[in-house]
C-alpha cells in the first residue's frame, strides 16, 4: 500500500501542516500536526507507541531536547561549537509512520533554526520500537526550493526534492531522492 504525504514549509509552533494538495493519508499515516504548546517549554508533541515525542525549548531558538519517554534522542545548543545542528538546532514532528520494519513507528524530524536564509534546514527520520529504543538517522540536509515529499511504500520511505528553479540564476536545481529502508539512509 502506498501513502503519501506532502510536507510545506508553514511551520505553526514547531510543527508543519499538509498542503490542500495533498494526497489524502493512507490509515498507516499520521499526518496531524503535532499538538500546540502544552505547557511551557513544550515546543511540540505527539503520541507515539512507546510514549510521547516531545520537542522542550531550553533557550528559545537556540537550544532544545528531543525526548521519547523519558529517554533523550537528541539536545541541540546553536550556542556551542562543534554541535551538528548548530545551524538548525529546533526540531519539529511534521509526520508519524506506522510499521515501517525494523521499526513499529518512524517520526520525520524537521530541523529549522533563525537566521536561516532556507525555508528548513534538514530532515531525519527517527525509527520508534514499542519497547522504547529507537534509531535517529542522519540528517538530509534541506535549503529552499518545493518541500520534500515523503511516501511510504511497504518498510521504505522514499524522500523526494523535485528539480527546480534557483532563488537566483537560470540554471534548475537538481531534485534529489533519498531512502530510508531497514533502518539505514541512502541517497538514490
Amino acid at each position: 500500500m502506498r501513502s503519501a504525504l506532502l510536507l510545506v514549509a508553514a511551520l505553526v509552533v514547531g510543527c508543519s501542516k499538509t498542503s490542500p494538495s495533498a494526497t489524502k493519508p493512507a490509515p498507516d499515516a499520521s499526518v496531524a500536526p503535532a499538538t500546540a504548546v502544552v505547557e511551557p517549554g513544550i515546543a511540540a508533541s505527539r503520541a507515539t507507541v512507546a510514549g510521547r515525542l516531545v520537542v522542550r525549548e531550553k533557550t528559545p531558538m537556540q537550544a532544545y531536547e528531543l525526548t521519547l519517554g523519558e529517554k533523550t534522542v537528541v539536545k541541540t545548543d546553536a550556542s556551542v561549537d562543534g554541535d551538528p545542528h548548530a545551524s538548525g538546532p529546533q526540531p519539529s514532528i511534521p509526520a508519524l509512520f506506522d510499521a515501517v520494519a525494523p521499526f513499529d513507528q518512524v517520526a520525520v524530524i524537521r530541523w529549522d533554526g533563525m537566521g536561516n536564509a532556507c525555508n528548513g534546514w534538514g530532515y531525519s527520520f527517527l525509527g520508534i520500537r514499542k519497547d522504547g529504543t529507537f534509531k535517529l538517522s542522519p540528517t538530509i540536509d534541506f535549503c529552499g526550493g518545493p518541500e520534500p515529499t515523503i511516501t511510504k511504500d511497504g518498510n521504505r520511505l522514499t524522500y523526494v526534492v523535485p528539480e527546480h528553479a534557483p532563488n537566483r540564476g537560470t540554471e534548475l536545481v537538481p531534485g534529489e531522492t533519498w531512502i530510508y529502508e531497514n533502518g539505514a539512509l541512502s541517497r538514490r
